[in-house]
């Protein structure tokens, strides 16, 4: 059955979308198949921007790349994109506006949240621009948002809280980020001690997880430690990737993972690969799981089966590097995003380098 359900996913060599020189990331579908939404670096941005700044903006394109819009621009910020649950409404985060007066726009600014029509039209603030930073993490069925807020881009006081347009914050847990299990439990990572030893508690420290039910309100703790990236569900349990120490030392951020299946509360864990990799889980598929895997300076996308055989997707060639993969609710597309040193100085810098979008079917 796990041949069968591999040989499904026929590959074709992934097609480039044909659009101008730029820099872009995170495409992704239309709820209705018919658009690829994704982010560019804009090559004009307004005076007040600082001189660092960046100046995104969400645009779309027919799978064809014929036609190309812009939808709205961002401002200073790496855009992430989330729908309504009907697809009538798209949100999104914006630093547009001069927050800590000091007469430039960056990221000591804090950011608005905004909803807008698909085309782009009836854009308006659902939260208006403050000194907070936000990351949406999640659409709930009834249309809430679940935002991570910060005092400011560095702030040290992070939480989750419930948005609904009209209505009185919910907070939900103190923490750094919020992953989705389903719509009524989630995992919140929080950060209480300085793990890697460099004096401050930063994104470099990991932190522990818990689970968090937004309903009961009740946390339970997560086990595992030195959790990298996830979890996300998959048949009934988790799967996170784990760093994995040198020689009986402690993990460090440097080291490779182990990817780790789990029952639902995160015991029984059992290593699904060696830890020869950054293994990151993207999303469980049919039979097998989706995964964005790094050795060194290598980058590549594949499935991993039931039987633990990997089998790459697409390897990024030599001085390009492949970003993390969307996969279409019907998994039958993936669209990713490549880096490659447009400026020739050596580095592949996200927001610096061009970097093209690329269609890869499974049949």
């Amino acid at each position: 059955m796990i041949t069968i359900l591999l040989a499904l996913f026929c590959l074709q060599e992934p097609v480039q979308i044909p659009l101008p020189e730029g820099i872009r990331h995170s495409p992704t579908l239309s709820p209705d198949g018919k658009w690829i939404y994704y982010f560019e670096s804009m090559k004009n941005k307004p005076e007040n921007f600082r001189k660092w700044a960046r100046n995104e903006a969400l645009c779309r394109t027919s799978g064809d790349g014929v036609t190309i819009e812009k939808v709205i621009e961002l401002g200073d910020t790496r855009g992430r994109l989330h729908w309504a649950p009907d697809g009538s409404q798209i949100y999104l985060t914006r630093r547009v506006t001069d927050t800590n007066g000091d007469g430039e726009i960056g990221f000591g600014d804090g950011m608005s949240l905004t909803s807008l029509d698909p085309d782009g039209k009836n854009s308006k603030d659902l939260r208006s621009a403050s000194p907070d930073s936000l990351t949406i993490y999640y659409t709930l069925p009834n249309g809430d948002l679940l935002l991570g807020l910060r005092d400011s881009y560095q702030g040290s006081t992070p939480k989750i809280i419930q948005f609904s347009p009209g209505k009185e914050d919910k907070e939900i847990a103190k923490g750094w980020t919020y992953y989705p299990i389903d719509s009524k439990i989630g995992i919140i990572r929080t950060l209480k001690v300085d793990q890697n030893a460099d004096g401050k508690i930063g994104f470099r420290d990991m932190g522990s997880l818990s689970f968090i039910n937004l309903e009961s309100g009740e946390r339970k703790p997560f086990e595992p430690t030195h959790v990298l990236r996830g979890p996300i569900p998959y048949e009934g349990g988790l799967l996170f990737s784990q760093l994995q120490g040198k020689e009986g030392k402690p993990p460090g951020w440097n080291d490779n993972c182990s990817l780790i299946q789990s029952d639902a509360r995160g015991n029984n864990q059992t290593p699904l690969t060696e830890p020869d990799s950054i293994w990151i889980p993207i999303k469980a598929l049919s039979g097998s799981i989706l995964l964005h895997r790094t050795r060194g300076s290598q980058t590549e996308i594949g499935l991993l089966n039931n039987a633990k055989e990997w089998k790459s997707l697409w390897v990024a060639p030599e001085g390009k590097q492949v970003g993390f993969p969307w996969v279409s609710p019907d998994q039958k597309t993936i669209l990713f995003a490549v880096l490659e040193d447009g400026n020739k100085d050596g580095n592949l810098i996200p927001g610096e380098d061009r970097s093209n979008l690329l269609k890869l079917s499974l049949k």
